[in-house]
């Protein structure tokens, strides 16, 4: 049995619908992995998702009044705008209560167990944090501690199994988990995927499985790939709706300006110049992912300082779109740059099918008459240079 513990980190990094995920929960479901996840790591990963769910209601409520204030007193737009705001405060609970229950359900489909602190605990974690030992980096050290309850869950574990496993990405309690013998440390679910024990593992439960081998011998090959390749560049989505965050991206230094809140947004199927397929992998029956890169155009957006954005070349001003200026001098900007970007796209069919039949409907992947579904995931990306340029 494989034991792995999921860090706030990764969750964030990964959401739970990567393909990372699913593969994790393909495991745990074999009954040969086990999935734990700390209270802590729990908590702290839902309310975040709260607290950004509410920051993103505020805006568009905000967004509204704004608009109101365009509008004579009289219009009755301002009425349903008004009626709109009032809709987005109802939403609040709502959406607090779906993110509670997304994690639940994921918790239960893929197995995972909950690793609650020891109450018994707490005197040895105050007596941490006032000498700086364990998961403190210092005494006294009041951000640590949710790490350290988070330590006290692996080390309980850990005394529990031969060797455990942790994706983790925070660099400081690496430092202290890298002192326990019998942790192996990941950065990331795809580092973990790599290691030699866990492919073993998914080619031990593909190997059991009736056409699993060739099918991914037929999504990695030539003529399937041609049809994803015509299928993803000559149509507007899935591409246009792509969103990577700042914490997923390379390269900002690129803009040139100071900035913060960088986005990438609304990828070009048709500027698409590079595109690359790998690493088919078995999620479930007639669900399967291959890994994606490819090069683009994309509109990156960015808040920066209107002093900086006034200090840039006209040329290049001439080409950013200033969608709003705060009381403070901070602009909305976006501009166009070429990017890369990485992740996966999930491929789904019938789990009946053969390779002939899915070869077959694979031709009409380009039409509406299509049989096959996919859902392109892009996790990270780096920005190269401006398109302009």
């Amino acid at each position: 049995m494989i034991h792995i513990v999921l860090d706030t980190n990764i969750l964030h990094q990964e959401g739970l619908e990567s393909r990372n995920m699913q593969l994790l929960s393909k495991l745990s479901n074999s009954g040969e992995l086990k999935i734990y996840v700390p209270e802590m790591v729990r908590r702290e990963f839902v309310s975040k998702k709260i607290l950004e769910s509410h920051d993103k209601l505020i805006e568009a409520k905000n967004a509204l009044i704004e608009i109101s204030k365009k509008l004579l007193k009289n219009d009755p737009l301002r009425e349903t705008l008004s009626d709109q705001e009032k809709n987005l405060t109802s939403l609040t609970d709502s959406v607090s209560s779906a993110l509670k229950v997304q994690f639940e359900n994921w918790a239960r489909e893929a197995n995972a167990v909950e690793l609650k602190a020891d109450p018994a605990a707490l005197d040895s974690i105050i007596d941490s944090y006032f000498s700086g030992a364990g998961a403190f980096r210092k005494p006294k050290n009041r951000e640590d501690f949710p790490d350290a309850f988070v330590n006290q869950c692996i080390e309980s574990l850990a005394n529990k199994h031969d060797k455990i496993y942790i994706a983790i990405k925070d660099t400081a309690f690496k430092k202290h988990l890298e002192t326990i013998p019998n942790i192996t440390l990941s950065d990331s679910l795809k580092d973990f995927f790599q290691l030699e024990e866990l492919q073993a593992l998914n080619a031990k439960i593909d190997g059991l499985l009736k056409n699993v081998e060739a099918l991914k011998e037929y999504l990695s090959g030539q003529q399937f790939i041609d049809r994803l390749i015509e299928y993803l560049t000559s149509n507007e989505d899935p591409l246009s709706s792509i969103y990577v965050e700042e914490q997923n991206i390379d390269g900002i230094n690129n803009l040139d300006i100071d900035s913060f809140g960088v986005s990438i947004n609304y990828a070009r199927a048709d500027k698409v110049n590079v595109i690359d397929f790998s690493n088919p992998t078995y999620i479930d029956k007639g669900h399967y992912s291959l890994d994606v890169e490819l090069a683009t155009t994309a509109s990156i957006h960015y808040c920066a300082y209107h002093m900086d954005y006034v200090q840039l070349a006209q040329q290049r001003i001439k080409n950013i779109d200033q969608t709003s200026m705060d009381g403070e001098g901070v602009c909305d900007l976006s501009e166009d740059y070429l990017v890369t970007l990485q992740g996966t796209i999930e491929i789904l069919f019938d789990g009946e099918w053969s390779v002939e039949e899915l070869d077959t409907h694979s031709a009409y992947l380009n039409t509406k008459k299509t049989k096959i579904e996919t859902i392109l995931n892009i996790e990270s990306g780096a920005i190269l240079k401006s398109a302009m340029s």
